[in-house]
């Protein structure tokens, strides 16, 4: 059933427009939004948080029948299902999952992922990126050059904050951050999840 479902989903919504995004390098938000709806952007979050509920075997299967219509689709959604999202549900801390899952499970959000650093590529270990607290905010320093996702509208980051690793989970609006650039903002602590 969840493999028809997936394979159903791939040709109806993704099959009839792939040369067109391709050609246009277009990012199908809508495709995403409707990937949400069907339960494929919350694949392994669990039914109290919004998401699916289901486990690797489902979230390979439909990866496989996603990507066999367009790899391109099949590869935002696992890193939309597992660098952002996954991360948030094994690191946060209650009210974070309360606020962040939903919202990335239904498709509402979009998750991203910022590692890449010049010079490290992306090994964590060498990561440059700090971040410094300053009363009640962290100075972030450093630079990513690539951003899955860059144009969703929720990220997250790694940096180094002492000896301690954190990952930093931000909506980008109005928030003054620069996902495409190189530069990071001060943001206020409570958008750090330890």
């Amino acid at each position: 059933m969840i493999r028809a479902s997936a394979r159903e989903f791939a040709e109806n919504y993704i099959r009839p427009h792939v040369m067109e995004w391709d050609e246009a390098q277009t990012f199908p938000l809508d495709v995403f939004k409707k990937l949400g709806e069907h339960g494929f952007m919350g694949i392994l979050v669990p039914e109290t948080y919004g998401g699916s509920g289901l486990g690797y075997q489902e979230y390979i299967t439909i990866l496989d029948e996603i990507s066999q219509v367009c790899g391109s689709i099949g590869l935002s959604v696992a890193a939309h299902n597992s660098l952002c999202t996954n991360h948030i549900l094994s690191f946060a801390n209650e009210d974070q999952k309360r606020f962040y899952l939903p919202k990335l499970a239904s498709g509402e959000w979009i998750g991203a992922w910022g590692l890449t650093e010049t010079g490290t590529g992306s090994d964590a270990g060498g990561m440059t990126t700090t971040a410094v607290q300053d009363g009640d905010y962290f100075v972030l320093n450093g630079s990513k050059n690539f951003i899955t996702h860059a144009i969703s509208s929720l990220w997250c980051g790694f940096d180094k904050c002492g000896q301690d690793w954190h990952q930093l989970s931000e909506e980008h609006h109005d928030s003054g951050i620069n996902v495409l650039g190189s530069q990071f903002s001060i943001l206020h602590p409570s958008y750090w999840i330890s």
